[in-house]
C-alpha cells in the first residue's frame, strides 16, 4: 500500500492531494487551521479578501483534475466573463477593444473557490485531513524521507509513515531548515519582486443590473516618479544694519 502526506490544506495542498490520489492508496493532509463549514474567511488565507479570478487555463486545469468543478462554481454563484468581449477594461494606454475570443475568467470570491475545490477533493475516500495539527519535522535521513512527525491539538506527537511527503505550506515552509538538519546542502532560493501592491473594495451593483452586465477593470500604469524636490532656502535672520 502506497501512502503520501501533504503538509498544508490550502489550494496547493488540496490539488496536490487530488493528484496524488490518482496513484497512491492513501493521502493524508495535515492542516494547522480548521476548515469552515461554508465559504468563509480563515486565518490560513490572509489574502483571501482580495479580488480573485480564475483564468481560463486555470479553470480548465481544475476541471481536468477534478471534473465538474467549474459547473459547481457556477451553481454556487460564480460568473463567467469572456475576455475581452465581456469586460470593460481601461489601461494606462486607453480602453481595450472588445471582441469575442476563447479566453475567459471565472469571477467569484477566493473563499468560494476554496470551499468548492476542498469539497470535491475530500469526496475522494482515499484522502483524509487532520485539522488543528502541525508537522514538526521529517522522518528519515539525507537519502530518503520515510514520513513526518505530527503534533495534533491536545494529543501526543505521532509519526505518519509515507512514501512521499509534499510540502504545500507556502511561505511558512520549514523544509529548507529541516533538510539542512539532515545534512543536505542549503536550498537555493531566488526571489523576484513583482512590484505589485493590492487594495480591495467591494461594491453593490444597483438594483436591476442585468445578469449579462460586463465586468469592469481599471489598470493603472507605473506610478510617475516624483519630481526632485526644490532646494529649500535657509531663512536669514535680520540684524541691525542688514536686510533679510
Amino acid at each position: 500500500m502506497t501512502s503520501a502526506v501533504v503538509l498544508g490544506g490550502g489550494m496547493a495542498g488540496m490539488l496536490a492531494a487530488a493528484a496524488l490520489a490518482r496513484s497512491a492508496d492513501r493521502v493524508t493532509v495535515i492542516e494547522s487551521d480548521r476548515f469552515p463549514d461554508g465559504p468563509a474567511p480563515r486565518k490560513g488565507l490572509p489574502q483571501g479578501h482580495h479580488n480573485h479570478m480564475l483564468m481560463s487555463g486555470g479553470a480548465q486545469a481544475l476541471d481536468d483534475l477534478l471534473p465538474g468543478t467549474t459547473d459547481a462554481l457556477f451553481a454556487a454563484g460564480a460568473r463567467r466573463r469572456g475576455m475581452p468581449g465581456d469586460l470593460l477594461t481601461l489601461s494606462a494606454e486607453g480602453w481595450y477593444r472588445r471582441h469575442r475570443g476563447d479566453a475567459y475568467v471565472i469571477a467569484c470570491s477566493r473563499e468560494l473557490t476554496d470551499h468548492v475545490v476542498r469539497a470535491r477533493v475530500l469526496a475522494d475516500k482515499k484522502i483524509t485531513v487532520i485539522e488543528s495539527a502541525k508537522a514538526t519535522g521529517p522522518v528519515g535521513d539525507r537519502r530518503r524521507i520515510t514520513g513526518v512527525r505530527v503534533e495534533r491539538a491536545g494529543a501526543e506527537a505521532e509519526t505518519l509513515d509515507a512514501d512521499l511527503v509534499v510540502d504545500a505550506t507556502g511561505r511558512r515552509s520549514r523544509t529548507p531548515e529541516w533538510l539542512a538538519a539532515l545534512g543536505l546542502p542549503d536550498v537555493q532560493e531566488e526571489r523576484v519582486d513583482a512590484g505589485f501592491a493590492y487594495a480591495s473594495r467591494l461594491y453593490q451593483a444597483p438594483e436591476g443590473t442585468p445578469e449579462e452586465f460586463p465586468g469592469c477593470s481599471s489598470r493603472r500604469g507605473p506610478a510617475p516618479e516624483a519630481p526632485a524636490a526644490a532646494p529649500r532656502c535657509c531663512p536669514t535672520r535680520a540684524t541691525a544694519g542688514s536686510s533679510p
